[in-house]
């Protein structure tokens, strides 16, 4: 996460709409699904955020945009024993949080939705690691901090040979990750297995935000021209990659990465989302993705049916849900995020003998 008042408040603020745009989506797919729609504007929005458009992966492929914009450049050779202090950096970040997150999952997707979760899976899910070994997630939104989990693992790697900061680095790596997704659609097609097709392209997704970087903060020509050329690559090749690997869900899946890396370019260039509430909600965002989807599942086990007999509009419903989430992820922010990052700075900066800016760079 970028910082409160740095010159990138602008990808703060998109990646804070993002994870309100994930309770969005949820909301609606849950009202169509449970017929608790009462008017048909309504309706037609859903339909749309939903079933023609799938905001949450539109949500979510920006979030991984996001993270290539912004974690490779905490990895630096500039400072002191720089792997370390990522590691730390980032332990203390994600974390905390997520730690706190899962019991009140656990409360809401067993108690509530009642999933079978047993104390085993429970365990895993605080490594974060439980896709990685075949079990489920105590949330099915977790999955996209494992495809996180990857992509620092790839640029820790990368960081030890590479440069990560040089051009080629990244349209190598992108253009591998878009190849490695068409071979796994196209084997997916002839085997009928479920191969992860997902992975290579969050991934393709993220590197051209750490080349999107480079072109727009750094003014690189080189990267500039590497993005253009991979964004032309994605026009011609997802609509391959969606019907070999997604058959009818196509269309929806080739818009899904059309907007959502469209809206990256254009939000992070021409159109900066900026002002004072936008870029706490920025801050909070982490926090708001993770407990969303709880908020809204909990309005829905318990208020739903009650909301409906009211004849009220559930976009209503969804702006109480919205405000909840950002006040539960406030605190959550005060009392233990910020507490966690400041601890790991402390550790990578006295123990791990890095200034104090390339502490506040790793940690954030």
């Amino acid at each position: 996460m970028v910082s409160k008042g740095s010159r990138y408040g602008y990808v703060d603020a998109l990646r804070g709409l993002a994870a309100l745009a994930v309770i969005y989506f949820h909301a609606g797919y849950d009202a169509l699904k449970h017929g608790r729609v009462n008017n048909g504007w309504e309706q037609s929005l859903f339909w749309l955020a939903t079933d023609q458009l799938d905001l949450g992966k539109i949500a979510v492929t920006l979030f991984f945009a996001i993270s290539g914009f912004v974690i490779p450049f905490s990895l630096r050779r500039d400072g002191q024993r720089p792997k370390e202090a990522f590691i730390v950096g980032r332990i203390f970040r994600l974390y905390p949080a997520y730690w706190l997150s899962l019991p009140a999952a656990f409360l809401v997707e067993y108690v509530m939705v009642g999933k079978d979760l047993g104390l085993g899976t429970f365990l895993v899910n605080l490594t974060m690691l439980q896709g990685f070994v075949g079990q489920q997630s105590m949330q099915g939104l977790y999955w996209t901090l494992q495809i996180e989990l990857i992509f620092y693992a790839l640029c820790f790697g990368l960081f030890m040979f590479v440069d990560l900061r040089r051009p080629k680095v990244a349209t190598t790596m992108a253009a591998l990750m878009l190849a490695c997704a068409l071979a796994l659609a196209g084997l997916r097609f002839v085997t009928g297995k479920q191969v992860p097709v997902a992975i290579p392209l969050a991934l393709f997704v993220m590197f051209i935000g750490l080349l999107w970087r480079l072109a727009t903060v750094e003014a690189n020509l080189s990267a500039r021209r590497a993005v253009m050329w991979l964004c032309s690559a994605l026009l011609v090749l997802m609509p391959v990659i969606a019907t070999l690997a997604y058959d009818e869900g196509a269309l929806r899946y080739t818009l899904t990465y059309y907007l959502a890396t469209g809206s990256f370019l254009l939000f992070t260039s021409r159109i900066k989302l900026t002002g004072a509430i936008l870029a706490y909600l920025g801050t909070i965002s982490y926090s708001v993705y993770l407990f969303g989807s709880l908020v809204q599942k909990t309005f829905e086990h318990f208020l739903a049916a009650w909301w409906q007999d009211l004849g009220l509009p559930l976009h209503l419903a969804i702006a109480g849900m919205m405000l909840v989430a950002i006040g539960i992820a406030s605190l959550v922010y005060r009392f233990v995020e910020a507490p966690a990052v400041t601890v790991g700075k402390a550790i990578i900066q006295r123990r791990l003998k890095t200034s104090p800016a390339r502490a506040d760079a790793v940690a954030l």
